[in-house]
């Protein structure tokens, strides 16, 4: 083929030409397979940054890569040894609809490639670029990569890459995970032991056809270090350095014999008597693996980012309960739009997995519960995986028809009664009628051979009206209707400038944000309301501008509407006060912790363009702490435009300087030109009344300009 005419690899899978420099980051490409003429994928593990450094030779390939007769087949080092065979045991496991298949590995240039299926499909991560999903679409999702978990766990497997870009959302719909060998190539590499010690073990919810040998001493051994896990590391109690452990059956070092160095087998790695080899061989499998992992949340559960200890201690141990962790922080970035922990710096990243519980799952709706389950930081509190099933199925046959839109015409019911009409052909267009005399012969049009004769066509009354020359009638009386309407509105109605009637109170309704023009209580034929009084200026002297009198009725109880000398005008709770215009232009009200600002076109659109979500989210001041702080999340941006105005509006959290969590709501409109801001500020635990105050500032605001 000529697209894929660059690198071959191993000396059969040839590259496209595109992808020359993709797969020197770790990337993963398409390849054509030489031998069996099939696409398949090609994903690279590049060799952590550890293990080059230190077995590396003149050629720049690891120590101990020597050519066995086939390119691309050479026999590594131990560690990458082991990495391929990881993967070989991984591509042995049966298939499964919800799992991609693995067909090669091979080790060639410093980095390890694997070659999997080709499935028509996008990840779930560019899903999620355009936008968060619903929360029961989340959970379909999630019901779909549970049970290839589910296939995985009974082969005594731990996924350990559960992410959005390991989750595949193919062209029909359905989910696929995959990831699987490039997480164990991973973890291998980093010195974990992830092939199951016991290939034939089954979780308890697979029945057994017959007993395994050992199996049984292996969970009695597994139950003992959960137990003694519960008794002692949750409490923060850690064995002293020598002492022997709280639970060591007799058969654990012979079930499990790397237990010294492994985090998979239940045990946290440490010294015996004063050995302490192990316990730094272990640290520094963890540090390499912040290497590789990255800042992924869903990589790291609290068993796997908890640091090793310099004395023996019983730790979580990682298991399927691990894979659940992943699976609750993916529901959480898929509904929320970000993950549960910040995700900037991994050592902070991990730091904080340990010690700190996650960010509220408030916009998560049905699928809270769920997410704050499976987030727990001890494994053994985390929903069991058959109750997480339920869980899943129950929120997906309760979801909500989706909305089928304000102006679908619903169809006419149906009548089983009734005979559907039969239209002769050429009745769709009319033709100009043939008068035909009554004495004339058959007609000529003939069915299926058989002659079709016409009946005399009956006399029409010489009065009768025919449907064209009513419709004509209905025309003009409409259009006479209409021109009356018109002369009236222009004798009686009053002209620009009169008074403070219902025309002044359609202006003001007209010129209102995101407003369209109102009725008065005059047109509604309503009595009119009693004038209030006059509005005080923030010097404290009293306005006498026509508008100060007209009625407020868009305005609350407990509500005034405030004419500011900066030319705008604004619904502020009443005992408010009102600070100078700043060196930011910005006009502050502020009463206790809660702040109204407002920006009265402070900046051009010539500058910063039309586009007020673009403003909103890059360039406006007033949003500037929550671009600076490392915890700040946003939800509900969204573009509003009517009536012509454009304007953008979202939601905002992050930390203020004094430490306190705030909540935002803001609105960025264009009006002649310019950006004006209406933004509302208050602690995070007050949202409602935050909101309560949003909702007024934003419904009255006006400007003369």
């Amino acid at each position: 083929m000529d697209e894929y005419a660059g690198r071959v690899l191993a000396g059969r899978y040839r590259l496209p030409v595109l992808s020359s420099d993709s797969y020197e980051s770790g990337a993963e490409t398409r390849a054509f397979d030489t031998y069996s003429g099939q696409e398949v994928l090609v994903r690279q593990v590049p060799l952590p940054e550890v293990v080059e450094a230190e077995v590396l030779d003149a050629d720049g390939l690891p120590e101990g890569f020597r050519p066995e007769g086939e390119p691309g087949r050479e026999t590594a080092e131990p560690t990458v040894a082991r990495a391929v065979e990881a993967v070989q045991a991984a591509a042995r496991i049966p298939d499964h609809p919800g799992l991609d298949q693995v067909f090669d590995v091979f080790a060639e240039g410093g980095s390890l490639w694997i070659v999997s299926e080709l499935v028509a499909a996008r990840p779930l991560s560019a899903l999620l670029a355009r936008g968060p999903l619903s929360p029961y679409r989340a959970a379909e999702v999630a019901a779909d990569v549970l049970t290839a978990l589910r296939a995985l766990h009974a082969h005594g497997w731990v996924h350990r890459n559960v992410t959005a870009r390991t989750v595949l959302v193919c062209d029909d719909g359905r989910v696929m995970l995959t990831g699987l060998a490039v997480g164990a190539a991973e973890e291998a590499l980093c010195g974990y032991d992830v092939v199951p010690a016991f290939p034939d073990e089954v979780d308890d919810f697979v029945d057994e056809a017959e007993p395994v040998p050992g199996v049984g001493d292996y969970r009695a051994a597994r139950a003992g270090a959960v137990a003694a896990y519960r008794a002692g590391a949750v409490a923060g109690r850690a064995a002293p350095a020598g002492a022997a452990l709280p639970v060591q059956p007799s058969r654990w070092r012979e079930l499990i014999p790397e237990a010294d160095g492994d985090h998979g087998s239940g045990l946290r790695p440490g010294p015996r008597a004063s050995n302490a080899g192990g316990a730094v061989s272990a640290e520094r499998s963890r540090q390499v693996r912040m290497t590789v992992v990255g800042p992924v949340t869903e990589r790291w559960a609290p068993e796997q980012a908890h640091p090793v200890q310099e004395n023996w201690q019983l730790a979580a141990p990682v298991g399927p309960a691990t894979d659940l962790w992943a699976l609750g922080a993916l529901l959480f970035r898929a509904v929320q739009g970000h993950a549960p922990y910040p995700e900037e710096s991994t050592p902070e990243l991990v730091r904080m997995v340990c010690a700190e519980p996650p960010a509220f799952a408030e916009e998560c709706g049905p699928v809270r519960p769920v997410v704050e389950s499976l987030l727990r930081q001890d494994p053994t509190e985390r929903l069991d995986i058959e109750e997480l099933r339920g869980w899943l199925r129950s929120l997906v046959r309760s979801a909500p028809e989706p909305e089928a839109g304000a102006n679908v015409i619903p169809a006419p019911p149906f009548d089983a009664g009734r005979l559907p009409v039969v239209r002769r052909r050429g009745e769709l267009v009319r033709k100009r009628r043939v008068r035909v005399p009554a004495t004339s012969a058959q007609h000529g049009r003939h069915k299926r051979g058989r002659a079709v004769q016409r009946a005399p066509r009956p006399a029409r009354a010489p009065r009768e009206r025919r449907p064209r020359s009513l419709g004509r009638w209905l025309l003009v009386l409409i259009l006479l209707a209409l021109v009356g309407a018109v002369a009236y509105a222009m004798v009686f109605m009053p002209k620009a400038g009169q008074g403070t009637g219902a025309g002044a109170a359609g202006a003001r309704q007209e010129n209102a944000v995101g407003g369209a023009p109102s009725a008065s209580s005059e047109q509604r034929g309503e009595p009119s309301p009693e004038p209030s009084k006059p509005a005080e200026s923030p010097g404290g002297k009293r306005s006498s501008t026509p508008s100060s009198t007209e009625p407020q009725s868009d305005v609350a109880p407990g509500f005034v509407l405030r004419e500011d000398d900066a030319g705008f005008e604004v619904a502020v709770a009443k005992g408010w006060q009102r600070t100078g215009k700043n060196g930011r232009g910005q006009v502050v009200y502020a009463h206790g912790a809660f702040e109204l600002i407002v920006v009265p076109g402070r900046d051009s659109t010539a500058t910063y363009g039309k586009d007020p979500m673009k403003y909103q989210r890059e360039d406006e001041r007033e949003l500037q702490p929550f671009r600076d702080s490392t915890w700040a999340t946003s939800s509900g941006m969204k573009s509003i435009d009517v009536g012509g105005r454009t304007m953008a509006e979202g939601q905002f959290t992050w930390q203020g300087s004094d430490g306190r969590e705030m909540y935002v709501r803001n609105l960025a409109m264009v009006i002649g030109g310019k950006y004006h801001v209406v933004q509302v500020r208050g602690p995070e635990a007050e949202r409602d009344e935050v909101t309560r105050l949003y909702q007024q500032a934003y419904s009255t605001y006006r400007h003369g300009g």
